[in-house]
This record gives C-alpha cells, sequence and structure tokens, in this order.
C-alpha cells in the first residue's frame, strides 16, 4: 500500500495544469480546424495588450511623463514582447505637438489636448484618452487628463500557460506603480485565468467529498475503524484517479466524466 501511494502521489506531483479548445468538440468536428488555426496561427503571430491608466498623476510634474515612458518602455522589453514597433501611445505624437506650439519646449501641456484630439491626423488618439471639462484643459488643470490607454504587441504565446505566464508578468510590472491604477487587458485573459482556478477547484472538491464521507460514516456507522478504513480508501481512490492518468501522459478533458461512465457501464 506504501508502495502504491508513494507511486500515485508521485504521478499527481507530475500533473501539468493547462487548457486544450480541442477537448470541447468531437474528433470529427469541423471546428477543429478552426481551433488549430486560432492556436499554429493567430496565437503565435500574436496579439495586443492594452495597458489603461485609470489615475493619471498630475503630468506637470517633473517625473510623470518619464514615468509613462518607462512604463511603456518595460511593456516593450517584456518576455515574447514585439517591441515598439507594435506600440499605441497617445504621448508620442503629442508632445512634438507640443513642441511646435510652445515653439521647442515640450514640458506638457494640458490646453492643446481639446484641439490635438480635433485635427484629422491626430483625431483617431482621442479614442485612446479620456478627457474631463475642456474648461480644466484650458486651465491647465489635471483633471482634464482622466484616464488613457496604450498598447503593444506580443508574440510567440501559443499555450495557455504561456499566455497565463505573460498576463501574470505584465500585471507584476501593473501593480509596481499601484499609485496610478493601472488595469491590464488582453481579450483571451479571461480563458488564461482560468487555469489560476483549476487546482484550488480540485483540491476543494476532494477536501469536501472526504469531509461529506465522515459526515455520513459519523452518523451511519459510528465505529473508528470504519471511519478510518473509508477515508482512506477515498483518498486511496483519489490518488490512483489522478496518479494514474497522468503517468500514461493522459490529457485530462472536459470528456473526463463521461470516460469514467462509460467504462461503469461497461463493467455493469
Amino acid at each position: 500500500m506504501l508502495v502504491y501511494w508513494t507511486l500515485m502521489i508521485h504521478g499527481v506531483m507530475r500533473i501539468k495544469v493547462g487548457l486544450s479548445s480541442e477537448k470541447l468538440f468531437l474528433d470529427d468536428s469541423p471546428l477543429l480546424e478552426l481551433v488549430r488555426i486560432q492556436t499554429d496561427i493567430i496565437f503565435k503571430e500574436g496579439g495586443q495588450v492594452a495597458v489603461f491608466v485609470n489615475n493619471p498623476s498630475d503630468m506637470h510634474l517633473p517625473n510623470s511623463v518619464p514615468e509613462i515612458m518607462r512604463i511603456l518602455r518595460r511593456f516593450e522589453t517584456a518576455n515574447n514582447s514585439v517591441g515598439a514597433a507594435s506600440t499605441q501611445m497617445w504621448l508620442l505624437p503629442y508632445l512634438p505637438y507640443v513642441g511646435e506650439k510652445e515653439h521647442g519646449s515640450i514640458d506638457f501641456k494640458y490646453r492643446y489636448l481639446p484641439e490635438f484630439f480635433k485635427l484629422q491626423e491626430y483625431r483617431r488618439w482621442s479614442h485612446y484618452v479620456n478627457l474631463g471639462d475642456h474648461s480644466d484643459c484650458l486651465a491647465e488643470r489635471p483633471s482634464c487628463l482622466q484616464k488613457f490607454i496604450f498598447s503593444t504587441g506580443f508574440h510567440d504565446a501559443v499555450t495557455w500557460t504561456e499566455r497565463l505566464n505573460l498576463l501574470e508578468q505584465w500585471r507584476n510590472i501593473a501593480n509596481e506603480y499601484s499609485h496610478l491604477n493601472i488595469t491590464i487587458y488582453e481579450d483571451f485573459s479571461m480563458y488564461s485565468d482560468q487555469l489560476l482556478s483549476i487546482v484550488p477547484v480540485t483540491q476543494q472538491t476532494v477536501l469536501f467529498a472526504l469531509i461529506c464521507m465522515l459526515i455520513v460514516l459519523t452518523l451511519f456507522t459510528p465505529s473508528p475503524v470504519t471511519i478510518l478504513t473509508s477515508s482512506c480508501s477515498v483518498l486511496s481512490i483519489n490518488l490512483g484517479v489522478f496518479g494514474c492518468l497522468v503517468l500514461p501522459q493522459y490529457r485530462l478533458g472536459s470528456d473526463l466524466y463521461d470516460h469514467f461512465a462509460d467504462g461503469h457501464r461497461i463493467l455493469r
């Protein structure tokens, strides 16, 4: 029994958490080709991560604009990043525009923002910025600039685990600048985040199954020997199921319970 438990625990420790979109469809489903295109082409070629700055500091302060640029640079040089060529940042064209208005000085000014976003060549940048009252801009008040967003590209993040690793790296960068209240958005982040819940949900399921077993045994067969042996049996079964499945590199999918049900019907 100890050898069995040792082998099964070793198998459980080797389990790698992951998601597989292919498991959601039948083997002959025409949608599988679309899933392969998404994985092999779309995910490999890349995507965009959007960075929301929800609480911009006073941009008049000497360190404000350089700090934003340092944050931008960190995202551009993060793992799997495409670099500056993929960046969409409204400050990059705005600061030279201020320089033209100020005859060479590129110190940040709020008062030029409304007219800047009205110009035909810069109008698209208005979607990246949430302005307050225009009178605040003319008066050079920080409330003129309420929120803004920038984005940069990444590539070669094919598996959900790789995408989750990138997402966590971006969030760690954002957490270092908590005073700016930065939010990270990526189109498929809701799926990557599910990887974080698989392990605790599985652990809780096993734990509550054991607790329910203990309650039932205590109520109907209040025998310490029965309770102990039955509890060991439940743990042994769970260890056996997960430990044995990982040894032949079995990929757990959404149809796992169907496999168990089919096996039960065959045995019957």
